[in-house]
């Protein structure tokens, strides 16, 4: 039962990569780069034929770059376009020609892309505090509701007076 173990192990070990294995398919290779070096997690898409911007067609590989921006992809013999999208980069697209039983290299260079965002607009409606606070200058008014009161420490029961003197900006010269 060892030797069998051991035989297959040394069967799989040495057995020839996949693309050799099924006739027809090729493998790409290549490297996404900008100006600074290499991208880091960009998408890497292998679509069937050279279709427009904007039109769809299907989608034979798929992969994301690594640390040094490398990525390989595997495909039936023929045709395609690469395209490369990374958030923050113009997206690019480039033909390239699978080989059976061959490798193709290529480095894509992408070009960075501001990112326009839409702007953000916040309402409220403000309290009767704040208005009131807004419109009588200098005279401060706070008011405390049954629910604040109760969360002030005390002994027995809620001290409406004790409850003033904890309030931020309230000075207390005595107990």
């Amino acid at each position: 039962m060892i030797y069998l173990v051991a035989v297959w192990s040394v069967l799989l070990a040495h057995a020839p990569p996949a693309a050799a294995q099924q006739p027809g398919l090729g493998r790409i290779e290549g490297r996404v780069v900008d100006a600074q070096g290499p991208v880091f997690s960009a998408e890497v898409q292998l679509l069937e034929g050279t279709p427009a911007p904007g039109v769809s067609a299907p989608v034979r590989a798929r992969a994301e770059t690594d640390r040094d921006g490398a990525f390989e992809l595997q495909a039936v013999a023929g045709r395609y376009t690469l395209i490369v999208r990374r958030l923050g980069y113009n997206e690019a697209r480039e033909p390239v020609v699978i080989a059976a039983g061959q490798v193709t290299r290529t480095e894509v260079t992408l070009t960075e892309q501001a990112i326009v965002l839409e702007g953000v607009g916040v309402q409220a409606e403000r309290s009767r505090e704040r208005r009131r606070f807004e419109e009588t200058a200098g005279i401060t008014v706070r008011e405390i509701s049954q629910e604040e009161l109760k969360l002030v420490p005390g002994f027995a029961e809620a001290d409406p007076i004790r409850a003033v003197e904890v309030l931020p900006g309230v000075v207390s010269t005595s107990d």
